[in-house]
């Protein structure tokens, strides 16, 4: 299960249940699962995730697939790797297509998209969509005041909380499921 679905069904759990179900996870899982649960369950960081994918901006663009293939736990959506300096800080976002591209002695910073778009932890469901549209993006990144990054919000993430799920329902229909 990923992060944010683990937060979003832990959210409804009683406290002591929920103490008792984070302490049986694995420690980067549950570390994860608490820091989604600081936030409003219907703000960016809230929805957001932090199984992604993340590479240095220094490392080698080839590196990127060997990131993507030794993944322990790979996240669901793996179009972007969100390229984070040693400190923490956003610096740009790498698509797959731009890895598959690019010269085979690229550097990240050399081929990264610079100066991403993102949107900060309080943000509404309403504005990371508007954000995501604008910019005919598949994800966004968190960062916080600092420019740290957070994690991501997926396109279809932010449409359940939108939605709130009733989509979903008319879709298995819509497609014979």
């Amino acid at each position: 299960m990923e992060p944010d679905e683990a937060a979003d069904v832990l959210a409804r759990v009683p406290a002591p249940r929920q103490a008792e179900l984070l302490d049986e996870m694995d420690e980067p899982e549950s570390e994860a699962v608490r820091r989604l649960l600081e936030y409003d369950e219907d703000s960016a960081g809230g929805i957001m995730t932090t199984n992604v994918l993340t590479i240095g901006p220094d490392r080698p663009v080839a590196e990127a697939l060997t990131v993507y293939q030794t993944q322990e736990d790979p996240p669901d959506f793996s179009y972007y790797f969100f390229v984070v300096d040693d400190t923490g800080l956003l610096c740009g976002v790498l698509s797959m297509r731009q890895v598959l591209i690019a010269a085979g002695d690229a550097r990240v910073i050399d081929v990264m998209t610079r100066e991403p778009v993102s949107v900060g932890p309080e943000d509404g469901p309403q504005r990371v969509a508007e954000k995501i549209a604008e910019y005919n993006l598949l994800a966004i990144p968190v960062v916080d005041e600092d420019g740290r990054f957070l994690g991501a919000i997926t396109v279809d993430d932010v449409l359940d909380v939108l939605l709130k799920g009733s989509w979903r329902r008319g879709r298995s229909r819509a497609f014979g499921g």
